[in-house]
């Protein structure tokens, strides 16, 4: 769970430095996030942007030696095209 700004607070100027404090008190004191549990450690911008950053370094490590493949096979072809166009 993560708290954003609301439009209200983006026309009175509430700066995003403002914005992570409002939720991380609001995550610490209330009574369904305050106590323990599992979940909780997974609330906020900052643990959603960690996830995100994991997820998106999980995926390019899965899916780079392939297109490093496709370009290593199509990168010849291109060429020969090339040359024969000029």
């Amino acid at each position: 769970g993560v708290i954003n700004r609301s439009q209200q607070d983006i026309n009175q100027g509430k700066q995003l430095v403002d914005a992570r404090q409002h939720e991380q008190r609001f995550f610490e004191s209330h009574p369904a996030y305050a106590r323990p549990a599992p979940c909780h450690a997974n609330t906020g911008t900052p643990q959603l942007v960690r996830r995100c950053s994991a997820l998106l370094h999980e995926h390019i490590r899965a899916v780079l030696p392939g297109l490093s493949a496709d370009l290593g096979r199509l990168l010849p072809a291109k060429r020969a095209r090339l040359a024969q166009l000029s």
